[in-house]
């Protein structure tokens, strides 16, 4: 089968710890202390995307992210909204685009 390896240097995991250092409380009404560091790695995960499509857009390799939406797993728990065919049909669909460089949920794009 096909294996690609694709690298670029980013320390994300120091630069959320970084993140962590900071009380965000403040920031969120509900005290939820993860919501902000939550954003700015959802950010860091979105331009990691537009960056691998244009990186690798000359080899004919398509990169897109997905939002499966949230998901009755184990994570999601039973009030979660949709089912894991509903989650994993969003990514199937980002297997055969032609797109690329998108974040998508049901084969739409989603707002960054």
């Amino acid at each position: 089968g096909l294996s690609l390896t694709y690298r670029r240097d980013v320390d994300a995991a120091r630069t959320f710890d970084e993140l962590r250092a900071i009380d965000f409380r403040a920031d969120d009404p509900m005290g939820n202390e993860f919501v902000a560091p939550y954003k700015v790695t959802k950010a860091m995960l979105n331009k990691a995307t537009r960056i691998a499509a244009a990186d690798l857009a000359p080899r004919g390799i398509r990169v897109n992210s997905v939002c499966p939406g949230w998901v009755r797993t184990r994570m999601g728990g039973p009030a979660a909204d949709r089912s894991v065919d509903e989650g994993a049909a969003s990514i199937l669909w980002a297997t055969t685009t032609d797109q690329t460089g998108g974040f998508f949920r049901d084969g739409a794009p989603l707002r960054w």
